[in-house]
């Protein structure tokens, strides 16, 4: 295997890693991370390059606010979601790289489910 598939190997299963870490850990509550929200990321080509997209889902029963942001945009971007409701959350445009680590914490204000 050659050293740049070999990094980018690596690169590929941290991010991995570190979804799996953040989507679905924890439990539900005020101040906890809500594994009731679902989320992706996305990196969507553009005219300049491409566009870093994380889609969240609540599956909530109540209200969710959730922090985004990434790698190459590590100023957190604030998203409330209502029950049932999908946002998608642009953190980046016109990345020239398509790899992105997303970082996403979400909070459910009274318990959900």
């Amino acid at each position: 295997m050659s050293p740049n598939i070999h990094r980018l190997a690596t690169a590929a299963a941290a991010v991995a890693a570190l979804s799996v870490l953040l989507c679905g850990a924890g439990r539900t509550g005020a101040g906890e991370s809500a594994s009731c929200v679902a989320w992706r990321a996305e990196s969507r080509p553009g005219g300049y390059g491409y566009d870093h997209v994380v889609v969240l889902d609540n599956h909530c029963d109540a209200v969710a606010v959730c922090q985004v942001s990434s790698d190459a945009a590590p100023a957190p971007i604030t998203v409330s979601l209502e029950p049932g409701e999908v946002a998608e959350v642009t953190t980046f445009r016109g990345s020239p790289d398509r790899a992105m680590a997303p970082v996403v914490v979400c909070t459910v204000a009274f318990g959900g489910r």
